[in-house]
């Protein structure tokens, strides 16, 4: 972000290694319609104008910041994280279930990777 803001000099190499990685995955036949691979494609386009000095806005804003509270929230999950070693034999509802599953969707993957798999 802060290249397209102008904080930043573009990087002389920018993309290079997307692109080294991207022509071995074409070279070897593998799919171009994936989802990830949709977005490197895109990536590549971008750095490529970039490159040439256009001037370019993302479809996608950042996302805002969290607010103080929000953020004494968040250290608090962080902070005051604790394992758990026994078990209540308590019965979980299922709507808790579902919410903790579909927390477990939105978290950050590296590289884009596809959803994990959970079994309940």
């Amino acid at each position: 972000m802060n290249v397209l803001k102008g904080k930043l000099k573009l990087p002389k190499n920018f993309g290079y290694t997307v692109k080294v990685i991207f022509n071995v995955w074409r070279s070897r036949g593998l799919p171009l319609e994936p989802p990830d691979i949709k977005w490197v494609i895109e990536y590549l386009k971008l750095a490529e104008r970039l490159k040439k000095g256009e001037k370019i806005t993302l479809e996608n804003e950042m996302s805002e910041t969290f607010s103080e509270d929000e953020l004494r929230v968040v250290e608090k999950l962080l902070f005051n994280r604790r394992s758990i070693r026994q078990w209540k034999r308590k019965q979980v509802p299922n709507s808790l279930i579902m919410k903790l599953l579909y927390a477990g969707l939105m978290t950050p993957r590296g590289c884009n990777f596809p959803s994990i798999r959970f079994l309940v």
